[in-house]
């Protein structure tokens, strides 16, 4: 019986901008994600060429020493809407459940650094991809707050190529965070 072993790892790498108004650090609640031996019956479904595991949850966390705007971004090379996972599989990430010192807010996501400018509707629920930041919002105002916090539902989603294996194989990923203010 052939295994395929699949990994997925998030590494955190803190980066502090140099217009920032504050020392900020980001904080998961687990550095890691691993599926370990993964087996046809640990497959979720599958929709359109691919295979889905089980989502998994990660609280992330910024927290400032004062009062900013703040912006996590993410960056983890791009495949089709989500990240490149493998050779050929794709890692969905949707941010939800989001707080700004403990009080919900409403989500947004921005492309740019340093001054941040709002980029689509905000929502309770944002699909993260390539060098994209989330932001807190209010209507479509960018709040400022000391502690900004969201859920990560972290869903690997596996290609028909990368789940034909004669022998065992590890799959990886990384995806890093950091946060920076204006």
């Amino acid at each position: 019986m052939s295994v395929k072993r699949y990994r997925t790892g998030l590494a955190l790498m803190l980066l502090f901008s140099g217009l920032a108004q504050a020392q900020c650090q980001l904080s998961l609640s687990r550095a890691e994600i691993n599926y370990g031996k993964v087996h046809d019956s640990d497959y979720s479904g599958q929709h359109k060429r691919w295979k889905i595991l089980n989502d998994r949850n990660v609280q992330m966390t910024a927290m400032c020493d004062g009062q900013v705007k703040m912006a996590i971004f993410a960056q983890g090379g791009t495949q089709d809407d989500g990240f490149r996972f493998g050779a050929d599989s794709i890692m969905l990430v949707t941010a939800s459940n989001a707080t700004l010192d403990g009080k919900p807010v409403m989500l947004g996501k921005t492309i740019s650094h340093g001054s941040f400018t709002l980029n689509g509707a905000a929502s309770d629920k944002k699909l993260l991809q390539d060098n994209e930041g989330l932001v807190p919002v209010s209507g479509e105002q960018i709040l400022e707050g000391q502690q900004f916090s969201v859920m990560l539902t972290v869903r690997p989603a596996l290609s028909e190529r990368d789940t034909q294996v004669s022998d065992k194989t590890k799959t990886e990923s990384d995806l890093h965070f950091n946060v920076e203010t204006e």
